[in-house]
């Protein structure tokens, strides 16, 4: 089981906290507002298995100790038990907010999920254009400036950004043009992409490693590799859920 501080890492790699008033009374506002659904689809739970949004309709069981015990679809608990979280989507939480949830326990079998410490957030992803979609495992990128090369680990990528991990911060600014050198992995075989121009968007420093967010210049010939990538993957992703399910 995920420690809790790895959990807390994850929540923020997607989200960030968004207060309404205090956690106190926001978790008590949430609770309330499950409590009082009871229509089929008031309520969907929401996880990104490896970037892959999964997002079904939960049936509130019962409330107790404010710990919400959800029916939940199988795809759903197998997410639910991997992430150790979830984010709850209810359409009278405020306007671009969801609630947060970690785990309390999860049976994938029997399809049941109990959820605790519940907070608002605001999900990054829900102001993306495109999908992203986490390289598992991470594969080898080479990243140019000039007569540079520094190489890193591919942690995610969409047709707009990619996501390289440094083990150390290497000396790279904001807006500076670059070349991408990138290894996208399939189950059968490798996609590999070359001379991908890119930019420097931001760096996130975190345990003494760095990750650099590039964005991607627009190339009809790269996008392109990138989208059939993108949905090679889902359907691996999706086969491999439906493989697992109980």
């Amino acid at each position: 089981m995920e420690s809790s501080d790895k959990v807390l890492d994850k929540i923020l790699h997607l989200s960030t906290p968004a207060a309404k008033v205090s956690r106190f009374e926001d978790e008590e506002e949430i609770l309330a507002l499950l409590s009082k659904s009871h229509e089929p689809g008031e309520i969907q739970l929401l996880n990104y298995y490896k970037n892959l949004p999964i997002c079904c309709n939960a049936e509130l069981l019962s409330i107790e100790q404010k710990i919400a015990e959800f029916r939940v679809h199988n795809y759903q608990a197998i997410a639910i038990n991997e992430d150790r979280f979830c984010f709850i989507k209810h359409q009278k939480f405020p306007a671009n907010l969801v609630g947060v949830a970690k785990v309390q326990y999860v049976h994938v079998k029997k399809k049941i999920a109990f959820l605790r410490d519940f907070q608002y957030a605001e999900i990054y992803s829900e102001r993306r254009k495109a999908v992203r979609l986490t390289i598992d495992p991470a594969t080898e990128a080479v990243v140019t400036v000039g007569t540079v090369q520094q190489t890193g680990q591919l942690q995610d990528i969409s047709i707009e950004a990619a996501a390289i991990l440094f083990d150390r911060e290497v000396d790279f600014k904001e807006g500076d043009g670059v070349t991408l050198q990138l290894q996208l992995p399939l189950q059968q075989n490798h996609l590999a992409l070359d001379e991908i121009k890119a930019s420097v968007f931001k760096k996130i420093p975190r345990g003494g490693k760095t990750t650099y967010i590039y964005t991607i210049s627009d190339d009809r010939a790269i996008t392109n590799q990138i989208n059939h990538y993108i949905f090679q993957r889902q359907t691996e992703i999706i086969r491999d859920l439906k493989e697992i399910c109980p």
